[in-house]
């Protein structure tokens, strides 16, 4: 994927200032930053969605995360984070290679990330909870925590 921004960081060949990497997983300051210390973690490995990830690497990157995001908030003044992954075309249509983005926040700081979408039916978040809790018991069952 020689046209993507984080493979060419991953091999060396773009510039960034990366704050941990291993093998598997690798976090850098954001070139594009909504605010002083904003974090991207990435896998290492080209991939479009998390659900593309093998668990283990999926584990190993989320506990990255939470150790990056823990560093962050002794690091730089905050009030808290902001978590947003974007993933697939639709997400970010610019690059197609998964990332989470670890954004500092401040009560005052004028980043604009949230458009509070209408509250949904209950009978409609009833009838999707369902469906999703069923077909998750089919694909997970050795694995339900809902059993």
């Amino acid at each position: 994927m020689d046209a993507c921004i984080f493979c060419q960081i991953v091999s060396g060949d773009a510039p960034a200032n990366i704050v941990y990497a291993d093998n598997e997983v690798m976090g850098l300051l954001a070139l594009h930053p909504a605010n002083p210390g904003h974090l991207l973690v990435i896998p290492t490995a080209h991939t479009v969605a998390i659900c593309d990830f093998p668990e283990v690497v999926a584990t190993h990157f989320f506990t990255i995360s939470m150790r990056l995001e823990r560093t962050l908030r002794a690091t730089v003044p905050n009030n808290g984070c902001t978590l947003l992954m974007h993933e697939g075309a639709v997400s970010h249509p610019a690059n197609l290679h998964v990332h989470l983005h670890i954004i500092p926040r401040q009560n005052d700081d004028r980043v604009q990330l949230d458009r509070r979408a209408p509250e949904a039916r209950r009978e409609e978040l009833d009838r999707i909870g369902q469906h999703l809790r069923t077909v998750y018991r089919t694909q997970w069952k050795d694995d339900d925590p809902f059993a």
